[in-house]
């Protein structure tokens, strides 16, 4: 009896993890979701609304939300968020701190005809010790970013910009 609740509670927090992630694929299909038909995806992805701007506290103008997961196995390193920005971009962030997510996205990105265009350091005002590398297929730019956070942490941000009118 107690290998069969073991086993179940190992299935149930493996299923839980698994729910917190996100393919290149979803991450591009929720770049171009209306904002009801995302906050419902990563809502039952496990995630909980925690930030909302509008107009002029968004670069350039436009909507932004974020979500964080909130999760008992890795509570608050994973967010998401979107922002439509007034001039018609649209940008879908996702961050973690577990490298297995980026290195996923990444093979993803490969396999999908992203083609590689550069990699430079960010300014330091954003983060200290960041890199960012820069991706292109058709009207998509993907950027992966590495960077160490205020505790010396590593953390990865993957974002798409889609920078066609919708």
């Amino acid at each position: 009896m107690k290998k069969a609740i073991i086993l179940l509670i190992s299935i149930i927090l493996s299923v839980n993890a698994f729910g917190q992630k996100f393919t290149l694929n979803e991450l591009i299909k929720m770049n171009n979701m209306n904002w009801d038909d995302f906050d419902t995806y990563v809502t039952k992805k496990g995630y909980y609304y925690s930030a909302n701007e509008n107009s002029s506290s968004v670069q350039g103008g436009g909507k932004h939300m974020e979500y964080e997961y909130d999760g008992k196995i890795c509570k608050g390193e994973r967010y998401i968020n979107k922002t439509q920005y007034a001039d018609g971009v649209y940008l879908i962030s996702f961050q973690t701190y577990d490298k297995n997510d980026y290195l996923s996205v990444k093979d993803q990105l490969k396999a999908s005809g992203f083609k590689y265009i550069s990699t430079h350091n960010l300014d330091e005002s954003i983060s200290k010790n960041a890199i960012e590398i820069v991706y292109y297929k058709g009207q998509l730019e993907l950027d992966l970013i590495s960077a160490q956070g205020k505790d010396y942490k590593t953390f990865y941000e993957i974002s798409i910009l889609n920078r066609v009118m919708q």
